[in-house]
């Protein structure tokens, strides 16, 4: 399978068209499907042990996570990233990798964590690189400064977007740890009071 993406690449050049082919163990970028018929590759995910994610709120995006990063894809619509993500999940599963968490609650919270521990990361680059667009502001001419400012408040939307996926996240968790309490006769739930204060914590980012 292959065809054309938008890929997230930084918070100054944004969303990139890139042209994927999808193998038997991992999904290759090209800058152009005319660099990939002559074998230019600009990169690739390994796919063994990849996990899938899709984005509640837009119908186009989907992530794909492995070996600790996040790639962030984007389709022209609903029907296309469900296309996508399917071949990805059949291929992710065919080569061993694909973590079926669903059926093991302690397999689906520590997913959960890697995602929090993921999007603290995020987080953080992100404040980086506004403080650095701030420090650039500084010294910018009057046009470029307008520039400067779409950027900022793209970032700042972003950062928004990212404390709020951090907060759902650790809710989720939450949630499945207190149900397998309560499945477990016997046990107390006596650490969840100081995980909701982890949560506060967060929020405060």
């Amino acid at each position: 399978m292959e065809g054309p993406l938008s890929k997230w690449t930084n918070m100054v050049h944004g969303w990139q068209y890139r042209w994927f082919r999808l193998e038997e163990d991992a999904l290759l970028y090209y800058t152009s499907r005319e660099k990939m018929l002559k074998g230019q590759q600009r990169g690739c995910m390994r796919l063994h042990g990849a996990v899938v994610g899709i984005d509640g709120e837009n119908n186009s995006l989907f992530t794909v996570t492995v070996d600790g990063k996040v790639f962030h894809l984007q389709g022209r619509d609903e029907k296309e990233r469900n296309h996508w993500v399917r071949a990805l999940e059949t291929v992710i599963r065919d080569c061993g990798g694909y973590r079926k968490a669903s059926k093991h609650t302690e397999n689906l919270s520590d997913a959960l964590k890697l995602k929090i521990l993921e999007a603290d990361h995020h987080l953080s680059d992100i404040i980086l690189q506004i403080r650095g667009l701030d420090s650039l502001k500084e010294y910018a001419s009057e046009k470029e400064r307008k520039n400067v400012d779409d950027l900022i408040l793209s970032s700042n939307k972003l950062l928004d977007t990212v404390k709020h996926s951090i907060i759902l996240l650790q809710m989720a968790r939450n949630k499945i740890e207190i149900s397998d309490d309560v499945q477990k006769p016997g046990k107390e739930n006596i650490n969840h009071q100081s995980e909701a204060g982890d949560l506060t914590n967060t929020v405060n980012l």
